[in-house]
């Protein structure tokens, strides 16, 4: 049987005040109960030079360094309303208001605090296609230790599509990917996209049938054949651990943008996805798989990076 406890023991859920950010409250927090996690909600102040009315005369400028203080106790008082009003008593909450760069305080506290997840919300309006070089969620995917879970908007979470390529590395995704349909009572389903060497374009099918009639389709057939194999032998191994019915499909052509299509035609609510990069996902300016679906898929993500003895 598949146990979140063994995943998610401590998760952390960065918020800033807005209720774009509270987004990631209802999963982390699904999550937790189900892995009898402790959550922890974390702050950063800014400081910002805000518009006071003087006691006497006039308005007056209130500098960053004094707002800090300000907005240090208006957070404390925030994340203090959300345990006491919308989470249950029974959740071990911990809130920490931290003074620093909003994407390396979340890292470093995650890291000191052995976080094993992440949870926050994008303010992008179309997922994460709008980044601008630099913004605080690209940093935390970039340099966090632990898997991030992305959170476009409130909607339920009710399909997930786990993405896979035939590698250990790509299988490291899976078991946190069941145990988030398991917590959530969402519907799996595993993906496999053939592709490069596996790929057996229709240019290659015709060009192998003017050598023997048919050998472009058994070639076609037999590497669908292997990878609908490796997708079956996955779902009955862990459909018995979970008790629940999972689907499968495999398809052919660019990885990126196959994946995105069947996202969107599928209405799939989020993907989940492990990176091959050896050093989180610093490479994506280059076009990896990972990036492209991160920018184009207009759905939550959850990427995290496999045990380094993966990808050796």
């Amino acid at each position: 049987m598949l146990t979140a406890e063994k995943l998610f023991k401590r998760i952390m859920v960065p918020l800033d005040g807005s209720k774009l950010s509270e987004n990631a409250l209802a999963p982390a927090v699904a999550l937790a109960r189900a892995s009898q996690a402790e959550l922890i909600l974390l702050s950063v102040p800014i400081m910002k030079h805000v518009m006071v009315m003087p006691e006497y005369s006039g308005y007056a400028t209130l500098l960053p360094e004094q707002s800090l203080e300000d907005s240090r106790y208006a957070l404390r008082e925030y994340l203090e309303h959300l345990r006491d009003k919308r989470l249950d008593d029974e959740l071990i909450v911990h809130i920490e208001v931290v003074d620093g760069d909003e994407a390396s305080v979340i890292v470093d506290r995650a890291f000191a605090e052995t976080v094993d997840l992440i949870v926050m919300a994008t303010h992008g309006r179309s997922g994460l296609s709008r980044w601008m070089m630099g913004s605080v969620t690209e940093k935390v995917l970039q340099q966090a230790h632990c898997p991030v879970f992305v959170v476009r908007n409130d909607k339920p979470i009710e399909r997930i599509l786990i993405t896979l390529d035939g590698s250990a590395a790509s299988e490291a995704a899976l078991e946190p990917g069941l145990v988030l349909a398991q917590a959530l009572a969402a519907d799996a389903t595993l993906l496999q996209v053939q592709s490069g060497q596996d790929y057996v374009s229709p240019q290659e099918v015709d060009r192998l049938d003017t050598v023997e009639k048919g050998l472009g389709m058994r070639l076609q057939d037999s590497v669908y054949y292997a990878a609908e194999a490796y997708l079956d032998y996955l779902k009955t191994r862990y459909e018995v651990m979970l008790d629940e019915p999972l689907e499968t499909a495999v398809i052919d052509g660019p990885p990126a943008r196959r994946i995105i299509q069947f996202i969107e035609d599928n209405e799939m609510d989020l993907v989940v996805m492990a990176t091959h990069g050896r050093t989180g996902l610093k490479r994506w300016l280059y076009g990896s798989v990972t990036e492209k679906v991160l920018r184009g898929a207009a759905c939550a993500k959850f990427i995290m990076r496999p045990p380094q003895h993966l990808l050796s």
